[in-house]
């Protein structure tokens, strides 16, 4: 069974009230009447009102949305020991998501689709500018494109070879010959 979203309620508007939060107290939720959102201090706004504070890039906080998390139906208990540090932070983390996101790493933990980069070499990886997987591709890439063009300049270069080695064996002659000279 997939996460479950409580039923919305129709006299909800799932906002809270910018002057009340103006004045400190911004857990007010207004209540909806059609295109009217009240709140229980008697501050009412209407829909255009709120679409235009929104635009003009004043905050209006939304009542966050209570998700209730299902594992899959093909899912089984099982018992992990973790810190209590560790479970606190993953709850508060992927609150709402917390089963999916562990069944996840888990499917991840033991795919073959990870490349795992440990300790000194994610220093240095960060310290050249690599901090996602698409950095690396991105520097392969490159690295691939520059070793291409090498090998078409030295192909060049071998080609050409014929033509230089008279030009550099007459260069290399003055040369020795200025070197010696007082």
């Amino acid at each position: 069974m997939a996460n479950l979203v409580p039923p919305l309620d129709d006299s909800r508007s799932y906002i809270y009230c910018p002057a009340c939060a103006k004045m400190g107290n911004g857990q007010v939720e207004m209540k909806r009447d059609t295109y009217q959102f009240k709140c229980p201090m008697f501050h009412s706004y209407s829909y255009a009102e709120i679409q235009r504070m929104i635009a003009s890039g004043q905050v209006v906080e939304m009542v966050p949305t209570q998700i209730i998390e299902n594992p899959l139906d093909s899912a089984i208990p099982c018992k992990i020991f973790l810190q209590p540090e560790t479970w606190k932070a993953a709850q508060t983390k992927w609150a709402g998501r917390f089963h999916i996101t562990v069944e996840n790493l888990f499917a991840l933990a033991v795919s073959d689709s990870v490349i795992y980069i440990e300790g000194e070499d994610v220093k240095e990886l960060r310290l050249r500018g690599v901090k996602t997987g698409r950095d690396v591709l991105a520097a392969l890439k490159a690295m691939q494109e520059l070793e291409r063009e090498r090998d078409e300049l030295q192909k060049q270069l071998s080609q050409l070879m014929p033509l230089l080695k008279p030009i550099l064996a007459a260069a290399n002659g003055v040369e020795s010959v200025e070197r010696t000279a007082p």
